[in-house]
């Protein structure tokens, strides 16, 4: 499986992961749920680079910062991290979808967009 290229464009995993069945949902959630502890370890790392004069170009860096805000959306819903729950099945019954989409929604509201505010932060 492919992983995103940069911590900046982590919702990219969601075009490549499978969105079938409600455990596919649960991994998800999971990885939303665990996604700040993800960031800001990344941050410390990038931090470190900072540190040794390990950095890339300036005209890269530049590149990411259209990249941070793309991820940093008003509302859960507007997170690209939201994609995949416009679009779960009909095979899924309506009450597992509202508990799906629901805990999708607390999980970006609470971690993934505070993980951005801070990477921001940050980066800037």
């Amino acid at each position: 499986m492919q992983t995103p290229n940069s911590l900046q464009t982590s919702s990219e995993i969601a075009e490549i992961s499978p969105f079938a069945t409600v455990r596919d949902y649960e991994n998800w959630i999971a990885r939303l749920r665990g996604f700040g502890a993800y960031l800001d370890q990344g941050t410390e790392l990038l931090k470190i680079a900072v540190r040794e004069k390990r950095t890339q170009p300036r005209v890269i860096m530049l590149r990411i910062k259209p990249q941070i805000a793309a991820q940093r959306a008003a509302t859960p819903e507007a997170s690209p991290f939201f994609t995949p729950f416009a679009h779960i099945p009909s095979s899924i019954s309506a009450a597992e979808r509202e508990r799906l989409i629901d805990a999708g929604k607390t999980a970006i509201s609470a971690v993934v967009l505070p993980a951005f505010a801070r990477f921001d932060r940050f980066f800037q």
